[in-house]
């Protein structure tokens, strides 16, 4: 039993460091390389149901959990205690690591590889190619899920199938973390959210609300004030609407008077709950949303400035939208400005309200009753956003103010945007739901809602920081920079989110451990983590996290904190920080080796114990930071490592052959589709006056391309032939790449780069 053991043990530790940790892993999608990071924390296990490996993993005390992922497989979820391999070595030997995508999500293999043949291509054909390593679960519609005999190789026998093209397709079967659509009936039509080309748009004009709930659905209450024509609570606001105020009815709340169903629609856009199973989707949909009703009738301009005082000051709102204005290119009221000038500075107790309004229907041409050139008032005051509106197909709508005072620009209809109306009779139609909302009016709460959501999410910035983030992250439709039509661009939901976050409070580097925090509100948990995974362990839990550096890992590591509370909906957001781990070393060098071959090489930020390579292989270690290595010729990847102040770190530098000592040419070089192969003119006397002669006519010819981490990437054999040879290499990831070149007395390895 000892033997045994040992030979498990030792296989075990062969195969864990096959698995490929630090090099490039990578499937095919879309005919591009899609790049992951290994998960150390996780492995698959082959074990069947009930298997005695399934029994004997079960009773292992270092494992946080056994998940079946399917018949044949289990995912093993190690706790942050693991440090022994024993227990798992001496029950199987078929695992392989899980996955990180570059967003951070977990990728999980099955086992599984799904592909399609091409038309004329047997499944036998591929199996042959492979070796025979998988069996069949299922085959449909001329696609083939078939499991794999060694889950180590699932990688490789994977993207061997799909670079022999043989297929149409071939990737690994991943379980990925679905984020869920929104099941609210409407908000399939709500294209101003995402814009999949419903109604005629182009995909992808929208404000890329879908991307930002995956950032962040909110942390903390945010009050937005409507200041319109009144808002009552509906199904799908969820009891969310409070008292408000009426500045000409003491007693009116905000709510809406009759005909007023305006002020409805806008706050469906801002606020209304996501997936509940009604209607439509809002942006923030936890907002707390404040009514203010400035349309019961003859209100004065002191009336507005008291109805935005009050919003900003006893209504305590932290955003106030105004889909709004008065109908003249001229006018200008100072208390009205002065009203918006105090929510901005005294609002969210002296970090500033943000207030929002729409530029106006009025431009001329744009076929509305009321025409002028020119953003309207109290959008044109200083200091507010100003929103304009566009079309799903980018364009600026017709109707739409703008100016010099223009700030962004969103989304909207003349009349097709689908949002909350006033429940029964008293709304635009008789439902729940309006389809008909438009105009510059839907435009300016997209805005609002997008405040509201960056906000919740962090309650810290001022408002000139929130203004600042929307415009530096909008997606710019015209000219480079700010323009009048459109302002800063297009509202980017997603980018903004991503630059609001609270941050991870700690170091921007780490030596050899660091300590991390973030203030989460009371009632939610957070978890941790980092990308890549195997650059630091870490311990504690909750709000503060200790990491610690792993094996001497030098280089920019992502810190993740997740904050989950009951609600996903409005408890949800991932922090994230990128550190500095060890002391970076600068390697300096020319970009060739002189003509005799060598290289001058100098190191900076190192202590001592240089070692210098060339593709891996050490060609000089010394106790100095500059030497002259003897690099020869050809082309490679320099790598110095070297003690620093925080251990041990390594440096690259990439060289190019020099030395004018090739027979062989290639050209165009850089190129981005085909490289040409000829004898260099220079070294070789044109014995055929001129014409160019074939480096086969005497003899076939070999090639190899190579990457820098010495993996084979293609072949291709050239026979005898008066014709150049020729390599297609458009298919290759932009890098830098190395060609064998092997014939007669020919053995050359020349720098390709592809462009």
């Amino acid at each position: 039993m000892k033997i045994r053991f040992t030979f498990r043990l030792a296989f075990f530790l062969f195969l864990i460091n096959s698995l490929n940790v630090k090099g490039q892993n990578y499937y095919w999608g879309a005919n591009n390389k899609i790049t992951l990071e290994v998960d150390t924390t996780s492995i698959i296990v082959r074990a069947e149901i009930e298997s005695e490996i399934e029994n004997s993993l079960s009773r292992l005390q270092n494992l946080e959990t056994i998940e079946r992922i399917n018949q044949n497989t289990l995912l093993i979820r190690l706790k942050p205690s693991f440090k022994s391999i024993e227990g798992l070595s001496s029950i199987t030997g078929n695992l392989s690591y899980s996955f990180f995508d570059d967003s951070g999500h977990m990728v999980i293999p099955t086992g599984e590889i799904l592909f399609m043949p091409k038309k004329g291509v047997s499944l036998n054909d591929i199996n042959k190619l492979v070796g025979g390593q998988f069996e069949i679960v299922k085959e449909k519609y001329g696609s083939f899920r078939v499991f794999i005999n060694e889950y180590k190789n699932l990688l490789s026998v994977s993207n061997k199938i799909y670079e022999s093209g043989l297929v149409e397709y071939s990737h690994p079967n991943f379980i990925m973390e679905l984020i869920k659509s929104q099941n609210d009936p409407l908000y399939p039509d709500q294209y101003y959210l995402n814009n999949t080309g419903q109604f005629g748009g182009n995909a992808g004009i929208d404000i890329n609300a879908p991307q930002a709930w995956a950032l962040g659905t909110g942390l903390f209450d945010v009050r937005v004030a409507v200041i319109d024509d009144g808002v009552e609570n509906h199904p799908d606001l969820n009891g969310r609407v409070v008292q408000g105020f009426s500045p000409r009815n003491a007693n009116g709340f905000g709510t809406p008077t009759a005909p007023s169903e305006h002020g409805q629609a806008c706050a469906g856009i801002i606020g209304a709950t996501r997936n509940n199973s009604e209607g439509v989707a809002g942006i923030y949909s936890c907002a707390t949303i404040v009514p203010i009703n400035i349309f019961v009738g003859n209100e004065s301009t002191a009336d507005i400035a008291d109805a935005i005082d009050w919003a900003w000051d006893e209504g305590n709102a932290d955003v106030l939208s105004n889909s709004w204005s008065y109908p003249s290119a001229t006018v200008y009221y100072d208390n009205i400005a002065q009203a918006i000038g105090r929510a901005r500075t005294l609002g969210r107790n002296g970090n500033g309200s943000v207030v929002v309004f729409s530029s106006g229907n009025y431009h001329p041409g744009g076929g509305e009753p009321i025409q002028f050139n020119g953003v309207a008032f109290p959008s044109k005051v200083t200091g507010v956003i100003t929103v304009g509106a566009i079309t799903n197909t980018g364009t600026i709508q017709g109707y739409s103010s703008r100016g010099p005072e223009m700030n962004l620009v969103a989304p909207s209809g003349g009349g097709n945007v689908r949002t909350t109306d006033r429940p029964g009779a008293p709304g635009y139609n008789g439902g729940n739901y309006t389809n008909t909302f438009g105009g510059t009016s839907a435009a300016c709460p997209q805005v609002s809602g997008v405040a509201a959501l960056m906000l919740s999410l962090n309650p810290n910035l001022t408002e000139q920081n929130l203004k600042n983030i929307l415009h530096t992250t909008a997606y710019p439709m015209g000219p480079t920079g700010f323009d009048n039509t459109y302002g800063h661009g297009r509202l980017d939901a997603q980018k903004a989110v991503q630059s609001a976050m609270l941050p991870i409070n700690g170091s921007n580097s780490i030596c050899t451990t660091g300590t991390y925090t973030v203030a989460n509100p009371a009632g939610t948990t957070v978890s941790w983590n980092v990308i890549p995974t195997n650059a630091l362990s870490f311990s504690g839990g909750g709000s503060s996290k200790t990491f610690t550096r792993v094996n001497n890992f030098t280089g920019s590591v992502t810190i993740r904190a997740t904050i989950m509370g009951s609600d996903a909906n409005c408890e949800f957001a991932v922090l994230s920080k990128t550190v500095l781990v060890g002391t970076a070393i600068t390697v300096t060098a020319p970009n060739m080796a002189d003509a005799s071959g060598g290289l001058s090489v100098s190191v900076s930020n190192g202590t001592g114990n240089y070692k210098y390579y060339k593709n891996g292989a050490l060609l000089l270690s010394s106790g100095s930071p500059s030497v002259y290595l003897n690099w020869g010729c050809s082309g490679g990847l320099l790598k110095v490592t070297c003690n620093t102040n925080c251990g041990t770190s390594e440096g690259t530098r990439t060289i190019y052959q020099n030395c004018g000592s090739y027979m062989m040419a290639v050209y165009p070089n850089p190129s981005s589709s085909e490289l040409f192969i000829v004898y260099d003119y220079e070294k070789s006397s044109d014995e055929n006056g001129g014409r160019i002669r074939s480096v086969t006519e005497q003899g076939p010819l070999k090639t190899e391309i190579y990457d820098f981490y010495g993996n084979l990437i293609m072949a291709k054999q050239f026979e005898k032939s008066s014709n150049v040879p020729r390599i297609n290499i458009s298919d290759l990831k932009q890098a830098t790449y190395f060609l064998r070149i092997i014939g007669k007395e020919i053995d050359e390895v020349h720098q390709i780069i592809k462009e």
